[in-house]
């Protein structure tokens, strides 16, 4: 753990301008001028230690997921003429614990349509993937943690090719890395994923934070490494008992400014 003493940053994030030895350790000098002694692990780099590090899931913390699913079955309900009944079926189906091969099958099965579920499912990820986009205020969010020296990163579920055509507005240029659970062999909440992270995105976990939406993955796996977490609750009560974050937002864009001035 790095040890600052009188240390005054002008913001999160920012690295001194200078570094003098002095006695074992290193003395800095910000950019208005306060002085202040830097200890660093030995073979340590000054930026890994000094630069904070946020991590997001994508679907449904950055990515509009689920609105993007409804939004979907709410068309083919209208263009099929499946009936009033039939946006509580697909709401129910949503929550049924199945792969999506065979939630497909079983719509297909339950309306009869001419289709098969692969055939569906395909059509599905097409149009579902316009459907869907980055919820307010994560651009201009993830702007300002840049802006003040931060590196960021997403940690997310699935396969690369599939999770890379979620990114909307131009996303994965305001993101310094990514990691992909299925590619590569670590899901959230294990530890080696969000190690991964860190280590692509040249930092210590250390002073890090974790947004997410899945208490079970996002902030129980920030719990397992030291991350302090963020979780996006939209509207959801926290349940009592289980994994606790430090915080609980009802929207991303709430998110930012917590990170970036916890203590206000």
């Amino acid at each position: 753990m790095a040890v600052l003493t009188a240390c005054h940053f002008p913001c999160a994030g920012t690295v001194p301008d200078h570094f003098e030895p002095e006695q074992g350790h290193r003395t800095a000098r910000g950019s208005r001028g306060h002085a202040f002694v830097l200890t660093i692990p030995a073979g340590h780099d000054i930026v890994r230690w000094m630069t904070h590090l946020a991590l997001f899931a994508l679907d449904d913390t950055l990515v509009d997921f689920t609105g993007g699913v409804f939004r979907w079955t709410d068309e083919l309900i209208r263009e099929r003429n499946l009936g009033p009944e039939a946006d509580a079926w697909f709401r129910a189906e949503q929550e049924r614990p199945v792969s999506p091969t065979e939630s497909f099958a079983a719509i297909v099965e339950q309306f009869g349509l001419p289709e098969t579920g692969q055939e569906l499912q395909a059509a599905y990820t097409t149009r579902s993937r316009q459907l869907m986009g980055l919820f307010d205020g994560v651009i201009d969010g993830l702007v300002s943690l840049k802006a003040a020296g931060w590196r960021t990163g997403i940690v997310t579920d699935g396969h690369e090719p599939v999770q890379r055509s979620k990114f909307a507005d131009g996303l994965e240029t305001y993101v310094d890395t990514f990691c992909f659970a299925e590619d590569d062999g670590c899901h959230k909440p294990s530890p080696e994923i969000f190690n991964l992270a860190a280590e692509r995105a040249g930092v210590s976990l250390d002073g890090g934070w974790m947004v997410g939406d899945s208490l079970s993955h996002d902030i129980a796996g920030a719990a397992n490494v030291g991350l302090r977490s963020i979780w996006v609750s939209h509207g959801k009560p926290l349940p009592k008992d289980g994994v606790q974050p430090d915080f609980v937002v009802q929207s991303t864009a709430e998110a930012f400014p917590i990170m970036l001035h916890p203590g206000a």
